[in-house]
């Protein structure tokens, strides 16, 4: 790349032109403060968290969620579960499905189902532990989310590790 611009002059004249332009996209991209775009109001901005005191804040998509239990030396696990059941109705659902410890030992596992929307966006949000499940075997889990209203699918998360207690 460097012997093109040693011997090409040109390409430097046609350099400062091209920041020139790119420079003015930029300015002209950056919107103006005054919220009419609704990149001034930062209220108007979709969050999938709540606000610092666990309260939802103006303008975001998810309702306050639970918090997920602790695991550690998590590995991700998501072919080690069949998810059965998942409705999406507004209230409390209940998923349910099976876990197999493929492994020649003992593991915990934290099943996480999220009640997403048609854009991705988390409406509720469960958890299912499974602590000291053998090799070799298999077990029935459930987890239980309250759900809002807009819910179109069901999203998992499978973690193997161990959890605390």
């Amino acid at each position: 790349m460097s012997s093109v611009r040693a011997r090409s002059p040109h390409l430097r004249l046609l350099a400062v032109p091209a920041a020139a332009v790119l420079a003015l996209g930029l300015v002209a991209c950056s919107g103006d403060d005054d919220g009419a775009d609704g990149g001034g109001d930062p209220s108007s901005t979709a969050s999938a968290s709540g606000g610092a005191d666990g309260e939802e804040t103006p303008g975001t998509v998810s309702p306050p969620l639970p918090d997920a239990p602790k695991i550690r030396r998590a590995k991700g696990a998501v072919a080690d579960i069949q998810l059965e059941e998942c409705p999406t109705d507004e209230g409390e659902q209940v998923a349910t499905g099976t876990v197999t410890n493929p492994r020649g030992k003992a593991t915990d596992y934290l099943i996480t189902i999220s009640w997403v929307n048609d854009t991705s966006d988390v409406l509720g949000r469960g958890y299912a532990t499974i602590q000291d499940l053998e090799g070799g075997d298999s077990t029935e889990w459930e987890a239980v989310g309250q759900v809002a209203a807009g819910a179109t699918d069901c999203t998992t998360n499978v973690q193997r590790g161990r959890i605390p207690g």
